[in-house]
């Protein structure tokens, strides 16, 4: 059975929707990391704050002198 101009043009339809939708999810994806990747330097530098605050309390509870 040879393929008629119609089943080509549903198949090369068909590899189409697959590649955009491969290359949207990968797009997706890209984008949650990107945001992700992005927040966790705010979150080191808060944590850090945090860390330096907590700290300093610590040396000002003990007494130096």
């Amino acid at each position: 059975m040879k393929p008629t101009n119609k089943d080509i043009i549903l198949i090369a339809l068909a590899a189409l929707n697959a590649t955009v939708a491969f290359f949207g999810g990968a797009w997706f994806i890209y984008g949650l990391l990107n945001q992700v990747l992005s927040i966790i330097p705010a979150l080191a530098m808060i944590l850090g704050i945090i860390a330096f605050h907590v700290f300093m309390s610590l040396l000002e509870k003990e007494d130096l002198g």
